[in-house]
Parts: C-alpha cells; structure tokens; sequence
C-alpha cells in the first residue's frame, strides 16, 4: 500500500484517531505495509482490520496484531493502542480503497462470469507479472471485503491490477466496479449459480452485464472483452460504450481458438512454448496447462494471417482500425486479450488452447 498517515486513513474512512498516538508518533504515524483482516498476516506496518463478524471479533485480535508489528487497527469501537475508529470497517475499507484507487494510475482489469473466475484471474496475473509489477485478487477474495484489500496492495509501482469479482445478488459486481474503476472488463460466461438470489438465469446474465455497463466510454478508453460463445455475454455488447472486442471460437470473434493436427509445425511450436510458459505457473495453473498440452491443440487467431488477430472487431463483429492504446499494446496485454474462457473448459481456454474432439 502507498504510505499513508493515521490523520490521512481517518479522514479517509470519516473516522476519528485514538489510542497512545502521541508516544508512537502523533498523528502523523505511518502506515507503510499491507491491510489484513486476519491477524496471522500481520507484518511490519500493517494496518490490521477489525470486522466483528458471527463468529469472531476482530478487535479481540488487536493485541496480537501489536505484537506481530502492526502500526495501528482500524475498527468499530476503540481498542488498547494506536486506532482508527470508524462506524462501520468494512464501509470503511471501501473508503480507504477508493483514496488509494485516485492516488494510483494503473491499468485495471475487472473480470467476472459464473465459472472459470479465480483460475482465468491467476492466469492473467502470471502473464502480466512479467510484463510489468502486478496486483492480482488473493485467492477468491472478490466480495465487497476482498477487492478493497486487493486495492489496497497495490503501490505506485504497480502497472497492472487484476480485480476478480463476484457477486450473490443484483447490484453486486455494480458496486465492486465502482470502486475498483477498471478501463476494462472481462465476461467469461452465465452459468447457473445463486439464481435463486438474482431471479433465474435471466437476473445472473443481468447481474454480470454490471461488469460493462459502468466502464468508461470507448472516447475515455473503456474496453470490454465479450464471450461470443455465449449469447448472453454477447449480447451484452448493446449495455456498454465501452469498445467491445469479442473472443471464442466461432468466426464472429476478433480473437478465438481453432484446432489444427498436432503434427503440424505451428503445433509443435506452441506446445513447446507453452510448456515453458508452465514452467512459471503455479503448481495448481501448470498442472492445467500441462493436462491440456497433452491433447491436440493450437491457438490460431481469426480471419487468414496474424495481423488479423491485431484487428479489434466493432460491436457487429466487423474487422476494424486498431483502437488500442499505445499502453494496452504490449505483449503482455495482447497475450490477455486473447485470453478464451467460456465454459468449464475456462482455464484451458484462458491458455489459449482447445481440446481436440
């Protein structure tokens, strides 16, 4: 996190110091390391968060969370040393992040679908931490507490910052994109998950349109990345006025995977590629990649040559200049752009790749 006083975060959350903040420093003590809301990941400058949930206060923790190093606690009630007392925390890890969110100018990717989310987001993470420093969502942290903590580790070094978010019911992913702001967001797919809570299958694919419809417009440099193997993703090209780039693999996708035979040169190029890609991964993320390495597969870009794939479609699917930004244009990003996560097969799909029949 950028360093930021203990006058500052009050301000910020509309909260009031207390504690022994003269002997430790005044008003001006720093927070210089991380915010958690688990007292066993407290380190060195932490700002620890104190959420009184059902089943545990997290102000019973403070003191343990002194004692790990951390420089003060942000909570509901005031505790023994050094705190921000705020009327309610996680209203307040909100606030903080969008201070941190306007003091930092990344490029911010937000992602969401029923399936597919966390293993495409580990994935986009991986490539990107090459291109430049990345911030990526913890784990399945990608509620109303998660994102905010994600924000909240990301410094003025960061370059990319990868928001996963989830939703349980309507107006979930709305208020997620509102305070992590992406210049882009991705759909991956409509599944049937908590259709009792947003109204059946039609309330999840109006759920997830929440991830578009708020992006920047196409002038201000908003991007939308569309599933066209799944209509309801698709058809969420008429909700945004984002530009709107579609991937699958079908012929109306800008971007979409193709099998070729595996004996063929460009096969074994890529398998060999990708294999030392999977090399970098994760265990969980290499272990995908290496099963799917094992089948027939390529990557093939749409339309005759590669220099189609560099072709963005419009929202009728039509080849077009290339809109991008001189900043989106890296290898990094276009690699992210070709990203392809439809259905169960998401984090293959993400790869690049597509199972032989």
């Amino acid at each position: 996190m950028i360093p930021l006083t203990l006058a500052e975060i009050a301000r910020a959350v509309g909260g009031t110091a207390h504690g022994p903040v003269q002997a430790m420093g005044g008003p001006g003590l720093t927070v210089t390391g991380p915010v958690v809301i688990d007292s066993r990941e407290v380190t060195a400058g932490t700002l620890f968060a104190a959420i009184a949930g059902a089943r545990s206060d997290g102000h019973d923790f403070a003191p343990a969370a002194y004692s790990a190093g951390a420089v003060a606690v942000l909570g509901s009630r005031p505790v023994d040393g050094p705190c921000v007392v705020a009327d309610d925390v996680v209203t307040a890890l909100t606030k903080l992040a969008g201070l941190v969110r306007d003091r930092l100018s990344p490029v911010v990717i937000g992602l969401t679908g029923s399936v597919g989310k966390t293993t495409t987001k580990d994935l986009l993470a991986q490539i990107l931490e090459r291109e430049a420093p990345t911030v990526a969502t913890s784990r399945s942290f990608n509620n109303e507490i998660g994102l905010p903590l994600t924000i909240l580790r990301a410094d003025r070094q960061t370059r990319y910052l990868v928001l996963e978010m989830g939703a349980a019911k309507p107006r979930d992913i709305t208020h997620l994109v509102r305070v992590g702001r992406p210049q882009i967001g991705m759909v991956l797919n409509v599944g049937p998950a908590h259709v009792l809570t947003m109204g059946g299958i039609d309330g999840v694919a109006k759920t997830k349109a929440e991830m578009v419809r708020d992006l920047p417009t196409a002038a201000e440099g908003g991007f939308a990345l569309l599933n066209a193997d799944d209509e309801r993703v698709a058809a969420m090209a008429r909700q945004t006025q984002a530009t709107v780039t579609f991937y699958g693999t079908g012929q109306g996708a800008a971007v979409r995977t193709a099998l070729v035979n595996q004996s063929s040169s460009l096969a074994g190029e890529l398998a060999d590629g990708l294999r030392h890609r999977a090399e970098r991964l994760d265990d969980a993320a290499e272990r995908t990649v290496r099963r799917w390495l094992r089948r027939p597969l390529a990557l093939v870009p749409s339309g005759s040559s590669s220099q189609a794939a560099r072709q963005p479609s419009d929202r009728n699917g039509k080849q077009g200049r290339n809109p991008w930004p001189d900043r989106f244009r890296s290898s990094a990003f276009w690699r992210l752009r070709s990203a392809c996560c439809g259905s169960v097969r998401a984090p293959a799909r993400f790869a690049g790749l597509h199972r032989a029949s």
